[in-house]
């Protein structure tokens, strides 16, 4: 982590050592990571060499947010609680922003450790939750007032705790502040705030394979579509591994982004565009990978006179 810039100074400062080299040492036991695979052009890797690197690219920001960035901030007690609202939940633009990036940074954890040990469908709810909090705080911080942005705050307050909005609505008015109107739907936002033509597509996969017990699961994450075989090989499947873990990855750095400016993290940013660098090639041909199963259950439908599958 040498390239990363020093924790600012705290009586815990000693812990955070301890915890950073602790965090080190499970990442590198967790998957070995040899020079020789560092050095293979992505389009020359075998498929568990890829999702060896692609698992690297995002063990290295689990660290980074974990031990660099979050650790620091909670120990300087950065969250400063309204004294108006003495209930425990965070109550300004930035206590929001902050809460929900830990809480999606809690999944994105999840889902690379989880993908990195062994195909898991489960690893599917996680990445729903980070799609989820970006939308959720692009929704937040969609206007640049301040004073839209508090009411926007106080709204997810009522949204979780409707028997303290007389509280939220006193506070409103003493804040001058609006309370605003109900957030859209996670389907609505999807729609609107994930980036890309396929945004609410991706949103789609992981709400109805990750988060509800259902069919769809095993045939999403499990399922050939050119053979329409579930291949439950929990220790290989190694390009729909690193394929999640790319989506994974690519959403977290999104989200990364929109929370830097409001928590001040700008010195970090230099740091998520290395990330993104190297990611960016590994990405490119796991996708082509991920992809030709799908195209070849196209074209076998095609050839046969059968309409092809949507999915």
């Amino acid at each position: 982590m040498s390239d990363n810039p020093a924790a600012p100074a705290s009586p815990f400062a000693d812990l955070i050592a301890g915890i950073r080299g602790w965090l080190g040492k499970q990442i590198d036991q967790l998957l070995p990571y040899p020079l020789m695979t560092r050095q293979i052009p992505p389009a020359s890797m075998t498929d568990e060499q890829l999702h060896e690197a692609i698992y690297r690219v995002g063990a290295e920001l689990v660290d980074n947010i974990s031990v660099h960035v979050l650790m620091p901030t909670y120990a300087n007690n950065e969250i400063n609680p309204d004294p108006r609202f003495p209930r425990g939940m965070p109550t300004t633009v930035r206590d929001h922003t902050l809460t929900m990036f830990t809480s999606a940074h809690d999944s994105f954890g999840l889902s690379v450790i989880g993908l990195g040990k062994h195909a898991t469908a489960a690893a599917l709810g996680p990445i729903s939750n980070i799609a989820e909090t970006l939308t959720l705080t692009r929704w937040l911080l969609e206007h640049p007032s301040e004073a839209d942005r508090q009411g926007r705050a106080f709204r997810l307050m009522a949204e979780s705790a409707v028997l303290m909005e007389r509280n939220l609505h006193a506070m409103a008015q003493q804040d001058q502040v609006t309370i605003a109107s109900t957030p859209p739907s996670a389907s609505q936002r999807a729609a609107q705030f994930l980036s890309g033509s396929d945004g609410y597509f991706l949103y789609a996969l992981t709400s109805a394979g990750g988060v509800h017990p259902a069919a769809q699961r095993a045939v999403l994450f499990y399922g050939n579509p050119s053979t329409r075989i579930m291949d439950f090989d929990f220790k290989g499947m190694h390009v729909v591994r690193a394929f999640w873990i790319t989506r994974s990855i690519e959403l977290h750095l999104e989200l990364c982004r929109i929370v830097v400016p409001v928590l001040g993290w700008q010195r970090w940013e230099p740091a998520l565009d290395k990330l993104a660098r190297k990611l960016r090639p590994l990405a490119e041909e796991t996708q082509r990978r991920f992809a030709q199963p799908h195209l070849q259950a196209w074209k076998l439908r095609v050839a046969s006179g059968r309409a092809p599958d949507i999915v």
